[in-house]
């Protein structure tokens, strides 16, 4: 047997894949890796050391969304770091995940031609969005049978939003007539006059919207706006971490806006899709994807060049929602299937095989998928997939 202070040495420069599974070689090698898990920041190394910096922002931002990235990229917390590790590796697995569904539809779907339209995921709230103003509100570890709020936009939402700090939940929202809302969750109330946008976007206690070709970002007690050349196009999709927001227009232009105190931003210009864009999509790490008229998945990746992809023919279905999130993404077709990919790096999206049997397929519904979402729970992945009448919540485990 090796002397502890040499095994403290070897678990430290191992990978931390190997460092879990190390615990299962013995009582002593699980005792000293316990220790260390506990006493030093060999995880928050791991984690800095293995994870991209997009990527550790993310993930935190689903698993401790009242913390803020700053406190918690300077949190000493052993096990906060060591759980963003187990859940970035849980997602790697993503191919032998098993999986169980439950559907429900929210209460509004029993009125007459209301339909979802959007939703939005955090912690184990989940609020819904409909085609007539509602926002359903639920904790959905707790029932999916009795929201726990029900907010009325008056106006059909088309995108609403989590906002988190450490103090309180609020959700916002915004309507197709540009009106935008803040609403309390916990005294069950709006909390601010209407705005307008276009566009919403939230990170930790900051909110940011657009319209045509302003952004306005508002964090606690300031505010501050960018207005870009109106001959650049209009703001049509928009992404949010704790440093940096991620914007891209109709023409081609995409910003990286700063967060901080000390703003900047940089822009780049990639040549719009020849075919007309239903809906674009911005994630991080830079990644920037489309739907065009014609059934057609565009991906465009730290400012290159459009790639475009024929899905029907491979996945017998086109895309009608997509989500790239801890390095998975997932493609909701209009077949009512899900396809999740585990992709290693964002830049082999643009000469990617969409086949099935490089993904995880999921039959969802016998619907459209019109929304995606992740929540992501210590030891609990789950994917929120909603149609226009149902919300599907697909839970992944490790069968192992």
């Amino acid at each position: 047997m090796f002397p502890i202070e040499i095994l403290e040495i070897f678990f430290k420069y191992s990978h931390g894949t190997d460092i879990i599974n190390f615990r299962y070689v013995c009582k002593t090698w699980n005792n000293v890796i316990t220790r260390l898990s506990r006493d030093t920041n060999m995880w928050q190394n791991k984690c800095q050391n293995e994870i991209s910096i997009h990527l550790r922002r993310s993930i935190a931002q689903k698993l401790y969304p009242n913390i803020s990235w700053t406190d918690f990229h300077e949190s000493k917390d052993n096990l906060k770091w060591l759980s963003m590790y187990r859940t970035w590796m849980k997602w790697h697995k993503i191919n032998e995940f098993n999986v169980s569904t439950a559907q429900f539809e929210p209460f509004f779907i029993r009125l007459p031609l209301v339909q979802i339209t959007c939703l939005a995921v955090s912690e184990s709230l989940l609020a819904v969005g409909s085609s007539e103003g509602f926002i359903a509100f639920y904790d959905i570890e707790r029932s999916i049978v009795e929201p726990i709020f029900i907010a009325d936009q008056m106006e059909h939402v088309s995108n609403v939003q989590f906002l988190r700090d450490d103090k309180r939940i609020a959700a916002i929202s915004a309507s197709n007539m540009y009106r935008v809302m803040l609403w309390d969750i916990l005294l069950k109330k709006v909390i601010s006059t209407p705005r307008y946008g276009r566009l919403i976007s939230t990170t930790h206690g900051c909110v940011l919207i657009t319209m045509k070709n302003k952004l306005i970002i508002r964090n606690k007690c300031t505010e501050r706006s960018y207005d870009f050349l109106e001959l650049y196009g209009t703001i049509v999709a928009l992404v949010a971490d704790g440093e940096e927001a991620f914007l891209w227009t109709d023409l081609g232009y995409n910003y990286k806006v700063s967060l901080n105190e000390t703003p900047y931003m940089e822009e780049e210009y990639v040549e719009p899709p020849a075919d007309k864009v239903l809906k674009y999509y911005v994630f991080r790490p830079w990644t920037a994807m489309c739907i065009t008229m014609n059934g057609f998945l565009g991906i465009s990746v730290n400012s290159q060049p459009w790639v475009m992809y024929e899905i029907l023919s491979k996945l017998h279905g086109t895309p009608t929602a997509l989500l790239f999130y801890a390095d998975v993404l997932v493609l909701g077709l209009d077949s009512g299937s899900v396809h999740m990919y585990y992709v290693n790096n964002a830049e082999l999206l643009t000469t990617w095989d969409f086949c099935p049997k490089n993904s995880k397929s999921i039959v969802v519904a016998n619907q459209a998928i019109i929304a995606l979402d992740i929540m992501d729970r210590l030891n609990k992945q789950y994917l929120i997939a909603a149609t226009t009448e149902k919300i599907n919540i697909v839970q992944l485990y490790d069968p192992s």
